[in-house]
């Protein structure tokens, strides 16, 4: 009779528990599925600089924030943080690339990447872009006409000036730029739910947009019609077949372009703010700067040198819209048991330039936080084995997220929210100083708590702390492109695009944002753009259990962004986690002649 008691105690004990597991992994799953970044925002609030996401049937999903772990996250070695795995698993799942193929030829084709798109090589292909931007942006951008929104417009113009000159016109021309840019779109836009573990059987339009571009490139590599274009001098080059070239191409295209377009949106509408038309006139000024006055030689384009001047303002705009709508996760894989850095466990004391809880009506504390202990397990050899840490086993994937990092008062004591493209003032302080690397916008006070944590500067100097600055390839835009080894090859393409399209934009003609109420009438309004998206609705279960949390998490982004930016800007898509956020409503907009 007690053996039977005692079964059926454990068996109620066992089913407990895996009824607890369900509900967290439930909870987890409509978090991220329908939080997006407010639910990261709120976890990292409440649970400090570790948080682990999943762990039941497969690996967990371990996010650092703390700014040594992050540093560690991108520098440390292979033998400790892989990077290999969690590129091969997008590259097979998303783009049907298998493993065995991707890793001999990655490399070969980061350092033709590099080679293409740095140095003199990139100045030749910005000049081109130019030239392309500028031949579509009459007809896009016309004067005195009511424009529906304008992403469409950067989105059309970015999009088929981009692939023109990657591509070639041949490509272009056989398959059509509105029907490329469509399908597109909606492989862009269902990107992370095909990465996702939900089988792609139930994932039609994604099928459907991939089944299209891959067929138009088959189809354009049988015909040749790459001869003579920068895919193909890179397929060469790296020694990529026929077979795997479409698949490539594929990824290839998401890379120029999913990241690009919104970042390009964005710095054109935080510089036609009311509050930063000084921007805007800054901006046209240097495009349209006369070629015989001796400020430049008569055959150089100054929008294209504007482009690649770290110093100006076009440039310093795009790198700080970069920075403030970078992408939420960055992924590697832990490759053994190890220790990593974490001072601030289980506690929102700092952090976020927006507070507040993002907590949503499932944020409930079902996801696995940790104490600071010191792990017991084997540490990583740049962690003493008698410090504060957090433990990750081997095949735990670790995540950082540049969002929240970029809005970390720790790295950015002032303001980090705010739109500040303002150039470095310098300091009182008659000592020399090492700027660091590309991140030299406003925002840092020097103070007491500056000093002590390692950073420097004053007045409006930005100044991120000494555990980002020791990350190579750190841009003006933080970490929003990675960095160590496996940054973006394309990084200064991918900024020389953005700040191209809106110095010609802004040369070409005068924007005036209508505030977001005229956006409903707008929706009627004709639409100047060869890609025309559609703007997603919350669905009803989005709505009751993580509205207001979105809400408020958008509220306070505009509040801390600009003034007037709640009344001007659409917001952002915060379902979006891996690549830089896309607005979630249309942005309508008056066009005069310049």
């Amino acid at each position: 009779m007690w053996r039977a008691a005692a079964m059926a105690a454990s068996a109620v004990v066992v089913a407990l528990c895996l009824l607890r597991a369900v509900a967290n992994a439930l909870s987890q799953m409509l978090g991220m599925w329908l939080g997006g970044t407010a639910y990261l925002q709120h976890l990292n609030l409440v649970r400090g600089d570790a948080f682990a996401i999943g762990g039941g049937a497969g690996p967990r999903l371990v996010f650092l924030s703390d700014p040594e772990a992050v540093r560690l996250f991108f520098t440390a070695p292979v033998t400790d943080i892989e990077f290999q795995p969690a590129a091969e698993y997008f590259m097979k799942r998303v783009f049907q690339l298998p493993n065995e193929d991707f890793y001999p030829m990655q490399q070969r084709m980061w350092r033709a990447l590099r080679n293409m798109l740095t140095g003199s090589a990139l100045r030749q292909r910005a000049d081109e872009l130019a030239l392309r931007i500028s031949v579509l942006l009459p007809a896009a951008l016309p004067p005195g006409e009511k424009v529906g929104d304008l992403m469409d417009v950067v989105r059309g113009v970015l999009f088929e000036a981009v692939i023109r000159q990657l591509f070639g016109d041949a490509f272009v021309d056989a398959h059509g730029a509105n029907r490329l840019g469509e399908a597109f779109h909606l492989f862009d836009s269902n990107f992370e739910r095909a990465a996702s573990p939900m089988p792609q059987l139930l994932q039609p339009i994604f099928r459907t947009a991939r089944s299209m571009l891959l067929g138009a490139f088959r189809t354009s590599v049988s015909k040749n019609h790459f001869q003579g274009t920068l895919i193909q001098t890179m397929l060469s080059g790296c020694e990529i077949d026929d077979e795997a070239a479409p698949q490539c191409m594929l990824a290839v295209l998401w890379a120029s372009m999913a990241n690009s377009i919104p970042a390009a949106f964005w710095t054109l509408v935080l510089v036609l703010l009311p509050p930063h038309r000084h921007l805007a006139e800054q901006i046209r000024s240097e495009a349209t700067r006369d070629a015989h006055s001796g400020a430049t030689a008569p055959t150089e384009n100054p929008a294209v040198l504007a482009a690649l001047d770290p110093s100006s303002a076009a440039r310093r705009c795009a790198d700080e819209a970069i920075r403030i709508f970078s992408p939420s996760i960055d992924v590697r894989f832990a490759a053994r048991d190890l220790t990593l850095p974490c001072t601030a466990l289980g506690t929102a004391h700092h952090r976020r330039s927006s507070g507040g809880d993002s907590r949503g009506s499932n944020g409930s504390a079902s996801e696995e936080s940790y104490d600071s202990k010191p792990s017991l397990s084997r540490t990583s050899p740049t962690v003493p084995s008698n410090s504060p840490g957090v433990q990750v086993k081997k095949g735990d994937m670790l995540a950082v997220a540049p969002f929240l990092v970029h809005r970390d008062k720790r790295l950015f004591p002032s303001n980090p929210g705010k739109f500040n493209p303002t150039p470095s003032v310098p300091s009182h302080d008659s000592r020399p100083r090492t700027p660091s690397p590309g991140i030299t916008e406003g925002h840092a006070e020097h103070n007491g708590r500056a000093a002590n944590s390692g950073m420097g500067g004053s007045g409006n100097s930005l100044r991120c702390s000494s555990s980002l600055e020791a990350i190579p390839g750190i841009s003006g835009a933080g970490i929003s492109f990675g960095g160590g080894n496996y940054r973006c090859p394309g990084q200064g393409y991918a900024v020389a695009e953005v700040s191209l399209l809106v110095s010609l934009v802004v040369a070409h003609c005068h924007l005036e944002l209508l505030p977001t109420a005229a956006a409903g009438a707008a929706d009627q309004a004709p639409v100047r753009s060869p890609v025309k998206a559609p703007v997603k609705s919350p669905g009803l279960l989005e709505r009751i259990l993580w509205s207001p949390s979105v809400n408020r998490m958008q509220r306070q982004f505009y509040e801390e962004l600009a003034p007037e930016a709640l009344d001007h800007l659409p917001p952002f898509d915060h379902k979006r986690l891996v690549g830089i956020k896309w607005p979630a409503a249309r942005t309508p907009a008056l066009v005069s002649c310049a």
